[in-house]
């Protein structure tokens, strides 16, 4: 089953759009803040100069945290939602309402395509992202930088998978449109204490291991995140046919 949803997703190309996003966004995000003080100058009034602090490493992968966690989640969340479904045409559609009473068997196995496909392209990104940012600056904290890019991707197919679990019982878009108003309003909930201290989403963002923080001081966060899959997968799994 896993098989033939990964041929569709090659077949119908949306495995290499999403690559080809998450990639563009990636180099754009790394690159314009490298060179932001030199595109502001070109683009600015003839003998008018802007000073802006000189930018450092953790800059740019900050600028490149905060365009996945936007732009490339929401591509992420619809694009794979959108295959995450009990039948694409009618047909199908007919067939698993006439012959299965909850759709976790078929669900699942598009779901852990998707998830797979959505951890490769994350990847990616972040290996483009480590690269570019070693390339300009050789003092980079290769360590936590690789540990910060690590748990922003799995915490990237978490989102993802809570989004796909949503799409099962509304559409595609309205469920990219609920996670990314639960990030917009992330920084909110990181101010309550005991919210801030259990919410996953600052995870999309690692900044603070850039700064030196341990991840065991992300132990609540990263629990959260795992009850989060679980709870998305039992969403999916005891997803019934008949509301389909």
């Amino acid at each position: 089953m896993m098989r033939y949803d990964f041929y569709h997703w090659i077949r119908s190309r949306k495995a290499f759009f999403l690559f080809f996003i998450i990639s563009i966004c990636s180099l754009v995000a790394t690159l314009s803040t490298y060179y932001a003080k030199d595109i502001i100058n070109t683009l600015g009034t003839t003998g008018a100069k802007v000073m802006l602090q000189e930018v450092h490493w953790r800059d740019i992968l900050s600028s490149y945290f905060k365009i996945t966690s936007q732009i490339c989640l929401f591509t992420a969340i619809y694009l794979t939602s959108s295959e995450c479904q009990l039948g694409r045409v009618e047909s199908e559609k007919l067939f698993y309402q006439t012959r299965m009473k909850r759709g976790g068997k078929v669900l699942l196995s598009k779901v852990l395509t998707s998830a797979i496909i959505n951890l490769i392209s994350i990847c990616f990104g972040g290996i483009l992202a480590l690269y570019t940012t070693w390339a300009m600056y050789s003092t980079m904290n290769f360590e936590k930088t690789l540990l910060a890019l690590t748990i922003q991707s799995l915490s990237f197919v978490c989102f993802t998978l809570l989004g796909n679990a949503i799409s099962c019982y509304l559409t595609p878009f309205v469920s990219a449109m609920i996670l990314e108003v639960l990030i917009l309003f992330s920084s909110l909930i990181e101010q309550l204490r005991f919210l801030g201290h259990w919410s996953p989403f600052t995870l999309l963002t690692p900044n603070n291991i850039l700064n030196n923080l341990e991840i065991k001081d992300l132990s609540m966060k990263l629990i959260s995140s795992f009850l989060i899959i679980l709870i998305s997968l039992s969403l999916i799994w005891f997803k019934p046919v008949k509301q389909h």
